[in-house]
């Protein structure tokens, strides 16, 4: 399924006219992105969390030719689904786990 999809699907059970659902996706999209990249995490009761790692730039030798690179810096995103969303997945209700 891609944006489009899960937008027209979203639109057919809420009701939600498709550019307002787009709209609010794209702000959720966008604000999520700016979060992560201040080095914030964002929790979702019941679906998950999302967190980055910083990663420092290092320098490297090429194995081969033996030339030494710089390695940039980088931001890498996470997502880690919580364990609510993963029981609802499997059926798992909360009378049944202990």
């Amino acid at each position: 399924m891609n944006k489009k999809e899960l937008i027209e699907r979203v639109s057919e059970q809420t009701g939600i006219q498709q550019y307002s659902i787009e709209g609010a996706f794209d702000g959720i999209i966008a604000v999520i992105s700016e979060e992560i990249k201040a080095g914030n995490s964002i929790s979702i009761s019941g679906f998950g969390n999302f967190s980055s790692k910083f990663i420092p730039g290092k320098t490297k030798t090429h194995n081969i030719t033996k030339e030494i690179i710089e390695v940039a810096p980088k931001i890498d995103p996470r997502f880690k689904f919580s364990s609510a969303y993963k029981d609802r997945l499997n059926g798992v209700s909360k009378k049944n786990k202990k």
